[in-house]
């Protein structure tokens, strides 16, 4: 019995001693420049067609009697992840597949985290944590961030969108497009149809007013001319 006494307030003594040497080590000004350092970290993309380093031969030959040679280009998403410090590690969660990905200070150039994806059929989310990797503070969660990438539209390499600014036209989009191929096509019609109307009313109203602009003008003036000498008048009778 006694020693279990003795057991008992051994393990309570220890206790005591321990958990304040823990909760010590990650101190209040350690923790300050950490949630600082974590509130600095920022992720973004970009999306464009970049060069493979592959060329094409194009058909005919150029004004030197040879071929020109085209770049292909493809379409891609750079993914980055900026400011990550020696005292802090980040995980990358693939909402779409599960994957997650953790990247230490040494894993980056100079701070920058950056993954490419040139598998463009899915909007996909990452989900981005940072974490604590300062020997007293390990592990410790700081910030919680989401990143939302883009897919590429193939309804923009159709001719149909040549030249249209409209969303379901945009290379690169964050959003499904809820429209058929038959309702674009229709919609494209249809504005056109509106911006030729437009136009041409413009057109009218212009040629209106270059013909007839200087009569107007000129009768305007001159009923301007016969209301003063009325008034003139009226106020010469009131004067005799």
């Amino acid at each position: 019995m006694l020693n279990i006494k003795k057991t008992i307030l051994i393990s309570t003594l220890f206790s005591l001693f321990l958990i304040p040497s823990v909760s010590a080590a990650c101190d209040y000004e350690t923790q300050v420049t950490l949630q600082r350092e974590a509130a600095n970290i920022t992720a973004k993309y970009e999306s464009a067609l970049y060069g493979t380093g592959e060329f094409e031969i194009a058909e005919g030959e150029n004004s030197e009697g040879g071929h020109d040679e085209t770049e292909i280009m493809e379409p891609k998403i750079v993914s980055s992840i900026f400011n990550l410090t020696e005292n802090l590690y980040v995980t990358v969660e693939n909402k779409l597949t599960g994957e997650i990905k953790e990247y230490h200070y040494k894993d980056s150039d100079n701070g920058t985290i950056t993954w490419d994806r040139l598998d463009l059929e899915d909007i996909i989310e990452y989900e981005i944590k940072v974490y604590s990797d300062h020997s007293d503070c390990s592990g410790t969660e700081l910030n919680k961030m989401s990143l939302i990438t883009p897919k590429f539209n193939s309804y923009s390499n159709e001719f149909y969108c040549e030249e249209i600014d409209a969303y379901y036209c945009q290379k690169f989009i964050t959003m499904d497009i809820n429209m058929t191929e038959e309702q674009i096509i229709e919609d494209i019609e249809n504005k056109k149809q509106k911006e030729s109307e437009e136009e041409q009313e413009t057109h009218e109203k212009s040629d209106f007013w270059q013909q007839y602009g200087i009569y107007i003008a000129i009768g305007v003036v001159l009923i301007g001319v016969v209301t003063s000498v009325i008034i003139v008048r009226k106020q010469r009778k009131k004067i005799i």
